[in-house]
């Protein structure tokens, strides 16, 4: 449904592209969500490991950046994946008190034996765009960001 403001025709144009991307994302990541049941992980949760699988140890913060996520959140998420053996603290080799969070041999394995399936139902959902205009989406995604 387009915006019912009543401003400018810039300002109801913005305010319409702007809805559209929010619901988009929205829709996109409940669909993921719903598709995605890696060992009674949530999608956030498999976010995290995929992405200290792929990029090593790293501050919790900077984690936080990188997979989107509040602060907060990421405590509380990271948490959980402490509790459940996946993830584990090691202080940095070059200042003692920074920690770090990093995989375990579990997480390891679970991201191993998972992550085909995880971006298959991602490509399943790009797959309603040309790979001409994900190439778009892309630019246009990093030049709004």
């Amino acid at each position: 449904m387009p915006t019912k403001y009543k401003g400018s025709n810039k300002q109801k144009k913005a305010l319409n592209a702007f809805i559209c991307l929010m619901r988009s994302a929205e829709s996109t990541s409940n669909r993921l969500n719903t598709k995605v049941k890696i060992e009674g992980l949530s999608v956030a949760q498999f976010s995290i490991l995929e992405c200290l699988y792929h990029l090593g140890p790293m501050k919790a913060g900077v984690l936080a950046e990188k997979v989107f996520m509040s602060n907060a959140n990421i405590t509380y998420t990271v948490g959980t994946l402490f509790d459940k053996k996946l993830l584990d603290r090691v202080n940095d080799k070059k200042d003692r008190r920074v920690v770090n969070v990093k995989l375990t041999k579990s997480g390891t394995t679970l991201v191993e034996k998972n992550i085909g399936d995880y971006v298959g139902n991602i490509v399943g959902l790009m797959e309603k765009l040309t790979i001409q205009e994900q190439n778009t989406l892309r630019e246009l995604c990093r030049k709004l960001g």
